[in-house]
């Protein structure tokens, strides 16, 4: 979890004004060991930049993440 989400968060950081000048907003679905702290971290990060930053843990199944996003997009 540690290594893979410390280079999301490095370039969400970089691009950070660039992603809220396009109205961006980001869905996260995570499972698996250590989950709850990566969820944490993306939630915290979310937060910290101004970026709209929903997660999901393992309850939330994989294929229900891109209907979530259409459905709130329309």
């Amino acid at each position: 979890m540690a290594k893979t989400f410390k280079g999301v968060v490095m370039a969400l950081e970089e691009y950070q004004q660039k992603l809220q000048e396009a109205d961006i907003e980001i869905y996260v679905r995570r499972g698996g060991p250590n989950y709850e702290q990566g969820l944490k971290l993306m939630r915290d990060l979310g937060k910290r930049l101004g970026v709209p930053i929903q997660v999901h843990g393992p309850e939330t199944h994989m294929t229900r993440i891109v209907p979530l996003a259409l459905e709130e997009n329309q």
